[in-house]
């Protein structure tokens, strides 16, 4: 098994390329390996990742703690990207939340899963690609969470 950490859509990228091309050589089934963070992620990503068989975890934390920086930073092109909860889900990858870092009630995080608030400008990323419904904010911290870790 594998966990492996991205930020950015470039190192998920090649992930998702060395993860197929270890598939193919091998002549692997689904991975179910686990995807820590994938914090941005372009729109094809979370179909790649679930036709690999591979997993992931999410943290609401990053939106809403540095969702302002990338922004700023980066550019609004970044906000799309981030966190696309509701694609992950739609692709049928197994996803699980966590906190990671502040705020680390569980129930705070469920609340930004559906708002996806962003501190400290207070604005929103809560586009097509993020919302997902507080009851798949609940499986993803439960059901979906012990699937991922294997429990």
């Amino acid at each position: 098994k594998i966990n492996f950490c991205c930020g950015s859509p470039y190192d998920l990228q090649e992930f998702v390329d060395e993860a197929e091309r270890a598939k193919n050589k091998y002549n692997l089934g689904k991975l179910q390996w686990v995807l820590q963070h994938g914090i941005m992620q372009e729109e094809h990503h979370p179909a790649k990742l679930a036709e690999l068989g591979i997993d992931q975890t999410v943290s609401l934390a990053f939106t809403f703690g540095k969702a302002d920086m990338y922004r700023d930073r980066v550019g609004p092109q970044a906000l799309p990207m981030m966190n696309p909860l509701r694609s992950l889900l739609d692709a049928g990858v197994n996803t699980a939340a966590s906190s990671d870092w502040g705020p680390s009630s569980p129930w705070e995080q469920i609340q930004l899963a559906v708002t996806h608030k962003m501190y400290p400008s207070g604005t929103t990323n809560a586009g097509p690609r993020q919302v997902v419904t507080r009851e798949e904010a609940f499986w993803m911290w439960t059901i979906s969470g012990a699937k991922v870790l294997r429990w």
